[in-house]
């Protein structure tokens, strides 16, 4: 009598680990099962680049009522790429830095930044992208210090967004393979950034 219940009590366990292994290894068994909560993970990020003359138009577009304080901001930036004292020219266009890269955020996302020194826009424009539930967002102004190009130092708007998000982005913005970070020669200037930890109310 033991060694037949000792038998079905090993038959029981084995239909128990088939039964689990299969239900881990079914989508649909297992959101039946557990639910899919905690499950959903983020979207692949996309990044792009963009560059100043685009980024000009882009954003007196967005902010048609701002156009002569985006314009003189990004000519504020501009000697950037030929000072002899980066650290003082910095200092000197640092609000304007500011105020390109919030407004740079705002019109991707729809949302003004949770800390920013520039003063916010009366009127926010549509964002650019769809959802910011796919994954993080990030506006930045960045600096390409490459020595081999020929056109010397280059300024770009740099954007990390959700791949959900990629048929929202102008075909004009120069998409990526791979993060600018990874540039041994680029220098972030200013960020501003959305995602799981960063909820901004929307204004």
């Amino acid at each position: 009598m033991k060694r037949r219940d000792s038998g079905f009590l090993a038959l029981g366990l084995m239909i128990g680990l088939l039964v689990g292994i299969l239900a881990l290894s079914s989508e649909g068994l297992r959101d039946g099962l557990f639910g899919t909560a905690g499950l959903n993970v983020a979207a692949q990020p996309a990044y792009y680049l963009v560059d100043m003359d685009d980024s000009r138009e882009w954003l007196i577009a967005a902010y048609p009522d701002q156009s002569a304080p985006l314009a003189t901001a990004f000519d504020s930036v501009e000697p950037l790429l030929t000072t002899a004292n980066f650290a003082e020219t910095f200092r000197a266009a640092q609000p304007d830095i500011n105020l390109i890269v919030d407004r740079f955020y705002t019109a991707l996302t729809g949302l003004t930044p949770a800390s920013t020194l520039a003063p916010t826009p009366e009127t926010l424009p549509d964002p650019l992208l769809n959802s910011l539930a796919d994954g993080a967002v990030s506006a930045c102004l960045g600096l390409d210090e490459n020595p081999y190009n020929i056109e010397g130092y280059a300024l770009y708007l740099y954007l990390e967004i959700p791949s959900t998000q990629i048929e929202y982005v102008p075909e004009s913005w120069q998409h990526l393979s791979e993060p600018k970070d990874d540039d041994l020669f680029w220098q972030r200037l200013a960020c501003q950034s959305f995602g799981q930890a960063q909820r901004s109310q929307r204004r």
